[in-house]
């Protein structure tokens, strides 16, 4: 990442100067713009060595099979960038053409090894990820669908562009989704929850954001949804007989804010 590119493409002055107050200070100092390109092109330059060797795609394959009781994957993006360049981590580096595919295909190759030596995982959980752009590599959602084709729960969390990715990967055993702390657009839950409706039969919501499109100058706004204001969102699917349960907020003692159980006439509950 060359000084060009960065104040060109990735991160002009400008936007820099726009986010200067809120989010470029670290202990009451304020961050240089020097400073945010200098610790990124560091922090890029680790990266792109390892994905030139394949150096965590070797450790991956070599790791995965040795752990025989293995059941749940865990991606999480984001962790051990300290604050406040945090915030702006997946901009830098998590974004671009080597992206997404190279990490999921990293972690799909080494599952499928995992898988070939007889292990069996059923639950997947993504966290953190935010790409500007979802992959459309054949190939990438082909290993993605090998890789998951035995998860039986997947757990999308802080990672709004899955769902819109994952539709059209076929998940053979899915019966359990999560989605948590993010945007959601009910277009793209609807369209995943149809994709599967095979075999999906229970849906969890924990801390959601309404994405609602207005005609407006504003344009696009994100709004905190009430219990309420995503059932209503969810009319259709509601509806649609897929479902045996939806679940909302989770609350002490096992309960739920709201709990719907689709196979019984009073089957929704609001605590």
């Amino acid at each position: 990442m060359d000084w060009d590119t960065f104040r060109s493409c990735l991160y002009t002055f400008a936007e820099y100067a726009r986010d200067r107050r809120d989010l470029w200070t670290s202990r009451g100092r304020g961050v240089t713009y020097a400073m945010v390109y200098s610790y990124f092109c560091a922090r890029s330059r680790e990266q792109q060595e390892i994905l030139r060797t394949d150096r965590d795609l070797k450790a991956l394959c070599a790791s995965l099979p040795r752990f025989a009781n293995l059941r749940a994957v865990h991606m999480r993006f984001g962790d051990g960038i300290p604050p406040p360049f945090r915030w702006f981590s997946g901009r830098v580096l998590l974004d671009g053409p080597l992206s997404f595919g190279s990490h999921l295909e990293k972690m799909a190759t080494a599952m499928i090894v995992a898988k070939e030596t007889g292990i069996s995982i059923s639950e997947f959980r993504i966290t953190g990820f935010y790409p500007r752009v979802a992959s459309e590599d054949q190939c990438v959602w082909g290993l993605t669908a090998e890789a998951l084709s035995n998860v039986e729960e997947l757990q999308v969390i802080d990672s709004p562009a899955m769902m819109e990715y994952l539709v059209p990967v076929p998940l053979p055993r899915l019966r359990r989704l999560e989605l948590g702390s993010c945007w959601l657009s009910c277009a793209h839950l609807e369209a995943f929850v149809y994709a599967h409706a095979s075999t999906l039969r229970f849906l969890h919501l924990e801390d959601i954001w309404l994405l609602q499109v207005q005609n407006d100058a504003d344009g696009v706004r994100l709004s905190l949804a009430s219990a309420k204001s995503v059932l209503q969102s969810l009319s259709r699917v509601r509806r649609s007989g897929i479902l045996q349960e939806l679940t909302i907020n989770r609350q002490q003692a096992g309960h739920y804010e709201v709990h719907e159980v689709f196979d019984k006439p009073e089957g929704i509950y609001f605590s």
